[in-house]
């Protein structure tokens, strides 16, 4: 399970609650994620038009470069700051955080 969800709900989920700010993560993270709805929908109206143009090969071609472009914006726009980026520890239950 854990390899069917790595690539798209890393970008769409993960790393929107690590770039933005707390005071605004909840509306930037919903748009995230309607952003790749959106995409989703233009993909899945644009196969039967495409495969009917050019066939099925080119359609799988269309989509293995959008892919390849999807995840070079991520990295070039991103960079590597989110992969390795700690988040704030969390105090346990009981404990006092310290400042």
């Amino acid at each position: 399970m854990v390899s069917l969800t790595f690539g798209p709900a890393l970008t769409t989920f993960v790393i929107p609650t690590i770039v933005f700010p707390a005071d605004v993560r909840s509306t930037y993270h919903g748009f995230s994620a309607a952003c790749g709805k959106v995409g989703a929908l233009i993909g899945a109206l644009l196969f039967p038009v495409v495969n009917d143009v050019a066939g099925t090969p080119a359609v799988m071609y269309v989509l293995a470069l959008v892919s390849c472009m999807g995840g070079v914006l991520s990295v070039v726009t991103l960079g590597i700051a989110p992969l390795v980026h700690k988040l704030p520890a969390v105090p346990q239950y009981g404990a006092v955080p310290i400042d």
